[in-house]
């Protein structure tokens, strides 16, 4: 036997601080999911809240995991929230901008052009009367 204990450490030297997960970096990749799954499952809550959620839990886990000096782990998973929140952002803007477009074009515009069908008679039938 070396002398060592189960980890790498010596007989008599405390072991090293274990690292241990970011609970903001969890909690923020639940909120990125959660507006994902919300509308998905027919859960009635505000879903394009999450990715609000998602995007300020996700920077501030980012920020306390990079100042713990290597306490704290799951900067990828605080990552991962940043970027799904991204994502609903980008949708939520697309979405915003197909309404707005349709409310200031008319229904028109975000269904196409109207048809030719009219609901007067065709000279035809105008003049046999």
């Amino acid at each position: 036997m070396s002398g060592t204990a189960p980890g790498g450490a010596s007989r008599g030297q405390p072991l090293p601080p274990r690292r241990r997960p970011s609970a903001l970096a969890w909690l923020a990749l639940a909120a990125g999911a959660s507006w994902i799954a919300a509308p998905l499952l027919g859960l009635s809550w505000p879903w394009w809240s999450g990715w609000v959620v998602a995007m300020v839990l996700g920077h501030r886990a980012k920020t306390r995991i990079d100042r713990s000096g290597g306490r704290l782990r799951g900067r990828r998973l605080a990552i991962a929230a940043i970027a799904l929140g991204w994502v609903g952002f980008v949708g939520f803007a697309a979405v915003l901008i197909w309404a707005l477009a349709t409310v200031a074009f008319g229904a028109e515009a975000a269904v196409g052009p109207p048809s030719s069908y009219t609901a007067s008679p065709s000279p035809d039938i105008a003049r046999r009367m």
